[in-house]
């Protein structure tokens, strides 16, 4: 519970904010001082209290970034010219961060202490209190090593992985002042480093009453990483262009919601943007085959290439500056919502299953609406090191990824971007075009684009993510093709529809159902003006949708709609013929009745 809170932005915010903090808590927060002298008041600001007391709880970078709103500063000078003083709020966010972590919270430790409570070998929570009442951090060399007496081995696991990434946060922090000095060079007195050495087991009867070193369920690292890579999860070495396709998706997405708070805000002065994406498949000058993705979407810094797109199951979404950013964006009149695409944050690796050698270059959008610096990273082999070059100042936001090929054929037939994407991808949110070679094609944004029919053989259902057709419909995702089929719509789930998928994006686990129908349902009219509307169709309808079909037949025969049948004479011969539908009703084993 208390980690999944610390997830959220509204344990932060005032309840009239809708946020968790309870007004009173806030008022009384910011009078707590209003009787001190004014160096007091300011030093004491509860906006400044709440977010020291945030810092120490969440991600350390947090502290360093100037590109969110209110960051902290590395200098602020408060009270009258008599009294007045620095405060150096970067330094102090630092030192209560690892103070925090020293102190070490037990909530903060492992989920191994929680697997162990009520089992055969019970942990007792409050054995766990006392003995961390009694640790201490003892001096050694420049260092410090926590000293402490455990009498579960979960307990000394726990407090071994507490040690080494609190040792990390330590190193970050030295670079910090390392980087920077000025206003935190004061830092340069903390320990060099954190050591687990002091940790030992409770012994019984002079033998201790557990073994080191721990032995546990670990994943193999290569061997995983193959799976993730490989054929065996995914099964289509295809899909690696579909995830190409979405990452750039939740790109456009990305800088979409940006720059629309950026403009109620009126904080954006630059040109109109609009999204798009380009699908690339031809030869480098050495002749190697490649397939690359490229948008013009919100780009990455070197923080979301190492935190997010190099972290397998890390989505964009779970990083503390998106979850900070939609905050603010829902506080917009209307709200600015982005639901992201990326479910499980593993879809990155497919990439492996086409080529053995990536290359990216991206440059990202700030929080201004301005480009930063235009990174290129090399990822040759599997092993997954990624070599990063910072070229110049960027032009403008966006990302190309270029898969080179290790394979031109898949089941002895040749891989083509174009065929790929024109199976996969029936309704674009951005301009989309592919050049495979000599040839090209363009999916216009929002527009419906059947991979065997033309667009007489469907019509929009008077919403922009419903259609009625034919035969041959389906359920996407995100504009994107699943195994879920229907033969007489196509349900376009994008956005705050998406549904839940399996990991090979193919199957939908969920999806709501009703709302397609009560949306479909309003739509009967644009029926009225399709030449494909028959009978035989409504039967195909009914079979798959009674309910939908019960419907659709009872407006349509309130509309005297006359329907178009096929009917076949005694000597075989086929014409149709036009009805009222309420003369003959709507049953679908009619049609085993209609030669006469």
């Amino acid at each position: 519970m208390h980690r999944c809170l610390l997830k959220t932005i509204e344990i932060w915010m005032a309840k009239s904010d809708s946020g968790y903090l309870s007004d009173e808590f806030i008022n009384e927060l910011q009078n707590c001082d209003k009787n001190k002298p004014v160096l007091v008041k300011e030093t004491l600001q509860a906006k400044r209290l709440l977010e020291l007391a945030r810092c120490t709880l969440v991600d350390i970078e947090r502290i360093g970034r100037d590109d969110r709103p209110d960051p902290l500063q590395n200098k602020v000078t408060v009270g009258t010219y008599r009294d007045e003083q620095d405060i150096r709020e970067k330094m102090l966010a630092y030192l209560l961060k690892l103070a925090g972590l020293l102190a070490i919270d037990i909530r903060t430790l492992s989920d191994v202490l929680v697997d162990h409570i009520g089992l055969s070998d019970p942990l007792n929570p409050e054995d766990v209190l006392n003995s961390l009442n009694q640790a201490r951090w003892n001096p050694i060399s420049k260092g410090r090593t926590l000293k402490i007496t455990c009498h579960h081995p979960a307990v000394d696991l726990a407090l071994r992985e507490h040690i080494k990434g609190t040792d990390e946060i330590l190193s970050y922090i030295l670079r910090q002042v390392a980087e920077k000095q000025g206003t935190i060079s004061t830092l340069q007195g903390l320990p060099t480093h954190l050591l687990p050495d002091g940790i030992a087991p409770e012994k019984y009867n002079n033998v201790p009453v557990y073994q080191t070193p721990h032995v546990n369920f670990q994943l193999a690292h290569d061997e995983i990483r193959e799976l993730l890579m490989g054929e065996q999860l995914y099964g289509d070495p295809t899909l690696a262009i579909r995830e190409l396709y979405q990452n750039a998706l939740d790109a456009c997405r990305y800088r979409e919601a940006r720059l629309e708070y950026l403009q109620q805000r009126g904080n954006y002065q630059g040109e109109k943007w609009e999204g798009k994406i380009i699908f690339r498949q031809a030869k480098d000058e050495q002749g190697r085959e490649y397939i690359e993705c490229e948008d013009n979407g919100i780009g990455m810094e070197m923080q979301h290439l190492s935190q997010c797109f190099a972290r397998a199951g890390r989505r964009f979404a779970d990083l503390p500056e998106f979850i900070e950013e939609q905050a603010e964006w829902l506080k917009c009149d209307p709200p600015i919502r982005l639901y992201p695409n990326s479910q499980f944050g593993v879809g990155v690796l497919s990439y492996f299953m086409l080529t053995d050698e990536i290359e990216v270059e991206t440059c990202r959008l700030d929080h201004q609406g301005k480009p930063t610096r235009q990174l290129q990273v090399r990822i040759p082999g599997s092993s997954g090191l990624f070599r990063m070059q910072d070229l110049r100042k960027g032009r403008d936001s966006g990302t190309r990824i270029r898969l080179y090929l290790n394979r031109t054929h898949h089941q002895n037939k040749p891989i083509s971007c174009l065929e790929i994407l024109k199976r996969l991808l029936w309704v674009a949110d951005y301009k989309t075009e592919v050049k495979e070679f000599e040839r090209q094609e363009f999916w216009e944004s929002g527009q419906l684009r059947h991979p065997e029919l033309s667009d007489e053989f469907y019509i929009n259902a008077n919403h922009p993510n419903l259609w009625w057709i034919t035969e041959k419909g389906c359920i996407l995702s995100d504009g994107l093709v699943t195994e879920e089929l229907h033969p007489c719509v196509v349900v376009n789930l994008s956005r705050s529809r998406r549904p839940k998928l399996t990991v090979d994006r193919k199957k939908i686990i969920e999806w709501d159902r009703n709302w397609a129908r009560n949306e479909l349902i309003k739509g009967w009219e644009s029926l009225l003006n399709w030449s494909s509307l028959s009978m035989e169709w409504l039967w195909e309808l009914e079979k798959s949708e009674i309910s939908l079909a019960e419907h659709i037949v009872n407006l349509l025969i309130k509309n005297n709609t006359q329907i178009t049948t096929t009917v076949e004479t005694k000597h075989d011969k086929v014409s149709q013929i036009k009805v009222p539908l309420a003369e003959i009703g709507c049953c679908f084993v009619d049609a085993r009745f209609k030669k006469r």
